[in-house]
């Protein structure tokens, strides 16, 4: 079987400028560091709206040169290699965004454990997480008996971890983060799901979501 790599991943999957995650982004930052940032289409859209310098780290060189020529500084390393240089700079940040970025980590505890040093006091991190309980994988699952790999997506083939929002709560809270706004996105409103939904007295509610996003700041009674 031919597996699909980074390099070999549409144009615009570097390409987003996700308004979806712009909208629960605190107003009040004064500068972020967005992970992941592709080419970036979601960074020069936070820098423009809010008028602050914007920093990103992607480990794909081509998507990195783009993002360069948008952003005030970028890291084309991956994300484990990024925060040594970061921490070596010193640079701290208001807001630090992985978006649809940690399924892709070997270590992903590690990875949010070592950037959340990087936050100022009172500072945000923001995620986006595909859900691995959506309605439709559910009925791959048990009905079809299948778990198939694709291009993009859910169980993108390049993803290394999968969550729902349980596990993104658990994993979060763990790690010593207080989740303040939690939100599934890109819900799926059609009448067969939000009927199944109600049939299940809103035990289904989850399985609507094609993500979920969790906005955090360090916790500072744990």
């Amino acid at each position: 079987m031919k597996l699909i790599n980074y390099n070999n991943k549409e144009s615009n999957y570097y390409n987003s400028d996700r308004n979806d995650i712009f909208e629960y982004l605190p107003k009040n930052i004064t500068n972020l560091l967005d992970v992941g940032c592709g080419n970036g289409g979601f960074a020069a859209n936070v820098k423009q709206k809010l008028n602050i310098p914007v920093y990103g780290v992607e480990s794909y060189s081509d998507a990195s040169n783009q993002a360069l020529e948008k952003l005030d500084g970028v890291y084309n390393y991956s994300a484990e290699e990024s925060f040594k240089l970061l921490q070596d700079s010193k640079m701290k940040f208001d807001c630090i965004t992985f978006n649809d970025v940690i399924e892709h980590l070997v270590d992903p505890y590690s990875v949010l454990s070592d950037y959340k040093q990087l936050l100022n006091e009172d500072g945000y991190i923001v995620i986006s997480v595909p859900n691995l309980r959506k309605i439709n994988i559910l009925y791959d699952l048990l009905v079809r008996k299948d778990f198939k790999y694709v291009d993009a997506g859910i169980l993108d083939r390049t993803h290394l971890r999968f969550f729902t929002k349980k596990s993104l709560l658990r994993m979060l809270t763990e790690l010593g983060l207080k989740v303040v706004i939690i939100k599934g996105l890109n819900t799926d409103n059609s009448f067969s799901s939000n009927f199944l939904n109600i049939l299940s007295f809103n035990n289904l509610e989850d399985t609507l979501h094609l993500q979920y996003l969790a906005v955090c700041q360090v916790d500072k009674n744990n």
